[in-house]
């Protein structure tokens, strides 16, 4: 009578264990596609892979600014400066936003006043009053379009 119950319990187990399985199948668990707005995970090496198709160079050069992205190294206390329209990506390093009306992260559709942190990885474009970023120690930036370094 126990060898029943150990074989009705263990078919039991089997049947929650699949019918659990079937259930996950049915709602959609792991079907997003890696990357998607429903599994937003970005690696590094997504980030570096990108950063070298928009620029045409490794990550461990440097553009002509003439198309895509060309790398800049800022050090603490230094300014990188956007005009109108450019944008930028931090790629390294901290760093704090600056200017009269802030950046708008590209990434995120959201505004990211004076004082804010820049995020890594995010695109923010400047809209004027002198947008940019103040580096809190060495930074490495991607820009695109026209800046400067105060």
């Amino acid at each position: 009578m126990k060898t029943k119950k150990k074989i009705f319990t263990a078919v039991a187990l089997v049947l929650v264990i699949l019918a659990a399985f079937g259930a996950g199948t049915v709602f959609g668990a792991g079907n997003a596609e890696p990357g998607s707005q429903k599994d937003p995970l970005v690696t590094l090496s997504y980030l570096e892979s990108r950063l070298e198709e928009l620029t045409g160079k490794s990550s461990g050069g440097t553009s002509s600014g003439t198309e895509g992205f060309a790398r800049v190294s800022i050090s603490k206390g230094q300014k990188l400066l956007l005009n109108d329209g450019s944008e930028l990506v931090v790629y390294s390093g901290n760093g704090m936003v600056v200017g009269t009306s802030g950046m708008m992260s590209l990434t995120g559709a959201e505004m990211f006043p004076s004082g804010t942190s820049a995020v890594l990885y995010t695109v923010f474009m400047g809209i004027g009053g002198n947008s940019g970023v103040s580096a809190s120690g060495n930074m490495t930036i991607y820009v695109k379009g026209g800046y400067r370094i105060e």
